[in-house]
């Protein structure tokens, strides 16, 4: 399915309009607002430049405080990537009215960058088009350096092929644009390279060249990404568990990796919910295997481990409530 229409965020989690953040160049990464972001994006635009987008939650304090030694504070890191990239950090707000939406361009922005888990940062071109979603974890300033470096070279190689595309027409241009799609991995969604999936449709229309079931498995991923965060908070706990089988069960061998975890996780949420973390731990546990290294990975084996340890409090529901 395609989408067309605007979108809003509804996360149970209000944003928290923050205080103007500093621009870069300045001597800290502060946390920064919609109004930032614009004249980053401006600012990316004349300088040749693509964003580093951090978004940390308001309430992990522990998390926003390691993450700002670890990275943020230190003038080493801001060094390494101010040739290529323009930082900015973006506060949210984990509490608050349960079932809120919140529209405008940054509910948008983040619905559309399918963001699970905070702190996150994600690299965008000057087109706010995403090309890269580094998970937090605890580790030293060099790895994270390392994963921006490759994304910047997927970058690179993404902005070739649509380079070569430019010039050249059919088949031709339908592979070099594939190609440039490929280079983005399973991390990146899609939404905002929809024109670019709709002129492959177009130029494969009788599926000669395989691009077309290809993109059929990512957009539908992107309409199950649209769907499930909602139903899971509205508590349709069994049309969550219908749909990621179906979507599994119409796109075989093509799920698999962070996506295929991802899907599994929330048909788990949707049973722990109704049966409890017992009756969810074979699909926690397959979810896990899925991509035992990830972020979520790591999140799924700390709750299967918790079915060991007595005396823990119960997980909490969508919405932040117990």
């Amino acid at each position: 399915m395609f989408f067309t229409k605007s979108r809003t965020l509804q996360l149970g989690v209000p944003l928290l309009a923050l205080s103007m953040g500093s621009l870069p160049g300045q001597a800290e990464i502060k946390t920064a607002n919609w109004s930032d972001l614009v004249r980053t994006r401006q600012l990316a635009e004349s300088s040749g430049k693509c964003i580093l987008l951090i978004f940390t939650a308001k309430e992990d304090a522990a998390r926003s405080d390691r993450i700002e030694k670890q990275l943020l504070s230190r003038q080493s890191f801001r060094e390494s990537i101010a040739e290529s990239l323009i930082p900015l950090r973006m506060e949210l707000s984990t509490v608050g009215s349960e079932g809120a939406q919140h529209e405008g361009p940054l509910a948008t922005l983040l619905s559309d960058l399918g963001m699970q888990m905070l702190p996150s940062m994600h690299l965008l071109d000057a087109q706010l088009r995403p090309f890269g979603q580094i998970e937090y974890r605890d580790q030293d300033q060099r790895v994270y350096l390392s994963e921006i470096r490759t994304r910047m070279q997927r970058l690179a190689r993404r902005d070739r092929y649509l380079r070569e595309a430019a010039g050249l027409k059919s088949a031709a241009r339908a592979r070099r644009i594939d190609l440039a799609l490929l280079c983005l991995g399973d991390e990146v969604r899609m939404i905002r390279y929809m024109p670019l999936i709709r002129e492959l449709y177009a130029l494969d229309q009788g599926g000669e060249l395989g691009i077309r079931d290809r993109y059929s498995m990512r957009l539908d991923w992107e309409e199950l990404s649209e769907q499930v965060p909602a139903l899971l908070h509205r508590g349709n706990w069994e049309i969550v568990r219908r749909k990621v089988d179906a979507f599994c069960k119409a796109h075989g061998d093509c799920v698999s990796g962070r996506r295929q975890q991802q899907a599994l996780y929330w048909k788990a949420t949707a049973i722990m919910q109704e049966k409890g973390l017992k009756s969810a731990a074979p699909t926690l546990e397959a979810a896990c295997k899925a991509s035992p290294e990830s972020g979520l990975g790591q999140r799924i084996r700390r709750m299967l481990d918790s079915l060991a340890a007595p005396g823990k409090q119960p997980l909490p529901k969508p919405g932040g409530r117990r």
